[in-house]
């Protein structure tokens, strides 16, 4: 659990640097290519969400392992026949 308070931390930072650099960037943009400024801006988020989902458990795989947890229990990969 002593993860949490760093991800926390993070989340905090992530926040207060997301919503000024989301501006600059709008800003930058002519106002005539507005809409192409947030659609390459969601675009960006979306790829940084996936990418981050797809990796975080490669991350916390070495600390599971070592806890020796199991994304499934034992209980539920056996059949009801045995």
């Amino acid at each position: 659990m002593a993860f949490v308070w760093r991800m926390a931390l993070c989340g905090v930072g992530f926040g207060f640097f997301q919503a000024p650099n989301n501006r600059a960037i709008m800003n930058s943009a002519p106002h005539a290519r507005s809409g192409v400024a947030g659609g390459m801006l969601s675009a960006a988020r979306l790829l940084g969400q996936t990418l981050g989902a797809a990796v975080s458990p490669f991350c916390f795989a070495p600390a599971a392992r070592r806890l020796k947890l199991r994304a499934v229990p034992g209980a539920l990969l056996r059949s009801p026949a045995q």
